[in-house]
């Protein structure tokens, strides 16, 4: 069997290592910085507004056209 059909530059031996390696620390971050307990998450979900100005002005009766609603739109009527 040919073995230098499977040789790798050093430079991108040590590029794909250093990713590895980043990768690996970004993933002890993510489960170092994680809630310890359940009411700690459930603040931290309560915490997030994400969408409740959609909510109100639908609520309100807005008449603001989502992106959505306009292209939609477009394609009924072209």
């Amino acid at each position: 069997m040919n073995r230098s059909m499977y040789t790798f530059t050093n430079k991108l031996r040590n590029f794909s290592i250093v990713f590895m390696v980043v990768g690996f620390l970004g993933l002890v971050y993510g489960f170092l910085s994680m809630p310890s307990t359940v009411k700690e998450a459930q603040a931290m979900v309560a915490g997030v507004h994400h969408g409740d100005e959609h909510q109100q002005e639908a609520a309100q009766g807005s008449d603001h056209a989502t992106f959505v609603d306009q292209c939609n739109y477009s394609r009924r009527f072209s």
